[in-house]
């Protein structure tokens, strides 16, 4: 669902530069059984910009970190519109290495913009009170984000759900956002770009805490806590009469 909504963004932003060279780079297998056959949408949805796949097929092994991060400092934005995520390693690593980033108000993308509100960074804290933010019509416009993001605010939100999951609301951005927040970007000017970029890779090693040590200390932290408040079940001794 998602790769199409990404393909239909890009070309509404292709075709309003249509003088310029665009080029949308995919890090993703261009099909999937259980998904999408993207080269067929970009036949009949891509007519603008060209496209183009970091690998050729079904990923088998893990995609080599220093290519990965070529990759990333190669674009001038990245995105990430998933329509429910608990975290976007691909947006965050993106931040990483110093690239503005556009994606969805939803999960945990929520954290990579990092919202204020009347000045206050947002913590867990706040949202265990405040829930979620992907609903529009009671935060857009209320909240001030980082420079090195767009985000977009999703305009439908619907329950999805499973045995195992219960409910969870499935978000979607409309393609004319993405493509505008797009387009926004490049009327910034590359210079620009790397300017508001390197924000986001001081929030990320900073007071966002998403650096890979900072995030590998809190888990230890929450694996010694677990093993200080944990509480074996009550054994019984099974006889057959």
């Amino acid at each position: 669902k998602v790769p199409g909504d990404v393909i239909e963004a890009f070309s509404r932003f292709a075709e309003m530069n249509p003088d310029k060279k665009m080029l949308l780079f995919l890090h993703t297998s261009p099909s999937d059984p259980n998904g999408t056959d993207i080269p067929e949408v970009i036949k009949h949805c891509g007519k603008f910009g060209e496209y183009k796949f970091t690998q050729s097929g079904p990923k088998t092994q893990a995609f080599p970190t220093d290519v990965l991060n070529l990759y990333y400092n190669s674009c001038d934005v990245v995105l990430n519109v998933a329509s429910n995520e608990g975290f976007g390693l691909g947006s965050c690593e993106a931040m990483r290495a110093g690239t503005p980033i556009i994606v969805n108000v939803t999960g945990g993308l929520q954290d990579q913009c990092g919202f204020r509100k009347d000045g206050k960074l947002l913590t867990a804290e706040d949202y265990v009170e405040i829930g979620s933010l992907h609903q529009w019509r009671k935060w857009k416009g209320k909240l001030e984000h980082g420079e090195w993001v767009k985000p977009v605010w999703p305009t439908n939100l619907s329950l999805q759900g499973s045995p195992v999951t219960p409910y969870i609301y499935d978000d979607r951005c409309d393609a004319i956002d993405i493509a505008e927040n797009l387009n926004e970007f490049f009327k910034m000017g590359r210079d620009e770009c790397e300017r508001v970029g390197m924000l986001g890779h001081e929030f990320v090693v900073g007071e966002g805490d998403m650096a890979s040590e900072t995030m590998g200390e809190k888990f230890i932290e929450a694996i010694d806590t677990c093993f200080e408040n944990w509480k074996p079940r009550k054994r019984f001794d099974l006889w057959k009469v």
